[in-house]
C-alpha cells in the first residue's frame, strides 16, 4: 500500500531508503550518546559510593581506636587508684604523670569522636571530603 502511495508522490525509492537510513543513523548516535552519558552517571555514583564507604569505615575506626583508648586509660587509671589506695606504706596521688597519661589519651579519643562525627555530618550532607583529623596513636 506504501508503495502505491509513494508512486503518486513522485519520490523516489531511493530518496526514501536514504531518508529510513538517516534516522536510523540518527537514532543510533542518539542512543550511543544517552548510552556514554549513563556509564558516566554511573561511574561517578560508584566513585562516590566508594569514597563514602571510605570515610564511614575510617570514622568507624577512628571510634573503634577512641573505644579502646578510654577503656585503657580507664584501666590503668582504677589499677593505679586501687593500688595506691590499698598499700599501707604508699601516699595516695603518686601517679599524677600515670593519671595524666591516662587524660591525654582521653583527650585523643575526644579528638577522634570528634573528627569522626565531622566526617559523618558531611557525609550526609553531600560533602564526601574527609575532615583530615588524623587518629592520634
Amino acid at each position: 500500500m506504501w508503495k502505491k502511495n509513494l508512486a503518486r508522490t513522485a519520490v523516489s525509492p531511493g530518496l526514501v531508503a536514504e531518508y529510513l537510513d538517516r534516522m536510523t543513523d540518527e537514532r543510533e548516535t542518539d542512543l550511543e550518546r544517552r548510552l556514554a552519558a549513563l556509564e558516566a552517571r554511573e561511574a561517578a555514583f560508584a566513585e562516590r559510593m566508594w569514597v563514602a564507604q571510605e570515610i564511614l569505615a575510617a570514622a568507624d575506626q577512628r571510634d573503634a581506636l577512641a573505644d579502646a583508648r578510654d577503656l585503657a586509660a580507664d584501666r590503668r587509671e582504677h589499677g593505679l587508684d586501687q593500688a595506691e589506695f590499698l598499700a599501707a606504706d604508699g601516699e595516695y596521688g603518686n601517679g599524677l604523670p600515670e593519671r595524666r597519661a591516662a587524660a591525654l589519651d582521653r583527650e585523643c579519643a575526644k579528638d577522634d569522636r570528634i573528627a569522626a562525627r565531622r566526617d559523618r555530618i558531611a557525609l550526609a550532607q553531600g560533602r564526601v571530603e574527609p575532615s583530615g583529623l588524623q587518629s592520634s596513636d
